[in-house]
């Protein structure tokens, strides 16, 4: 696969809530490439959502983690999924988000 990939935007629901996920494969080249993927509330304005309080989070991914995923969006799942567990022991406990 080269960089000619297009870009997807597709909707994700994690706790009841919907995001919005904007996949761009191949945003940074090189020898490694990375994928971006944004998340986004629906929302206008946006509202918060599982994985932010403020409605937006991206994340950096290896394409060689996407094309070894079933799928692009499971994939963003896994992501979305961990990155609402991180913020919910984040806000669980404030002082261990800092260390």
């Amino acid at each position: 696969m080269t960089n000619a990939a297009p870009e997807t935007t597709f909707t994700l629901t994690i706790d009841d809530q919907q995001i919005r996920v904007r996949y761009r494969p191949y945003f940074i080249g090189g020898h490694d490439p990375y994928a971006i993927l944004q998340f986004t509330s629906p929302h206008e304005p946006r509202r918060p959502i599982p994985v932010s309080p403020k409605g937006y989070s991206s994340f950096f991914a290896p394409m060689s983690e996407i094309h070894d995923a079933p799928s692009i969006e499971t994939y963003a799942c896994m992501v979305a999924l961990l990155l609402a567990r991180e913020l919910r022991a984040s806000l669980r406990n404030p002082s261990s988000a800092a260390a």
